[in-house]
Parts: structure tokens; C-alpha cells; sequence
């Protein structure tokens, strides 16, 4: 089971959208189930980090924090 530590370091990976960081720290997860023996596990975690079923890269969509409309009609008011 990951440590705590790397469940943060994750967490923080993916919200600073650091894919590199978040791969990394994802097989040393699978490295340390290896080290375990739970095999299954690791085996999982390094096909999910490796091959990717979903790639997010071009689904993602920033969008801007403002609603420039909706505060004009607010300010209308």
C-alpha cells in the first residue's frame, strides 16, 4: 500500500498538473508492491502508467475563472 507521503506527493503532482512527477511517484508505488509481492498490483499500476487508456491531454479545457457576462448582468442590477 502506498505510504502516505506519496499519496500526497500524488495529489500534488496532479493538482500542479506535473504528469511527469505523477508518473514517477506512480511507479515507485508499483515498485514498492513489487517489493511486497503483491505482483497483481504492481503489474496493474505500471500497465495503467505506461498505457494509458485515456489520455486527458487533449480533453482538457482551461477555462477562464471569470464569467465576464454573468457580471455584467449583475452589475445591471
Amino acid at each position: 500500500m502506498a505510504t502516505i507521503e506519496q499519496i500526497k506527493s500524488l495529489m500534488r503532482s496532479h493538482f500542479e498538473n506535473d504528469n511527469e512527477k505523477f508518473k514517477t511517484i506512480a511507479l515507485q508505488i508499483a515498485a514498492h508492491e513489487a517489493k511486497l509481492g503483491h505482483t497483481s498490483s504492481a503489474k496493474d499500476i505500471r500497465d495503467i502508467v505506461q498505457n494509458p487508456k485515456h489520455s486527458t491531454k487533449s480533453k482538457i479545457v482551461k477555462l477562464n475563472n471569470r464569467n465576464e457576462m454573468l457580471e455584467e448582468k449583475i452589475c445591471d442590477f
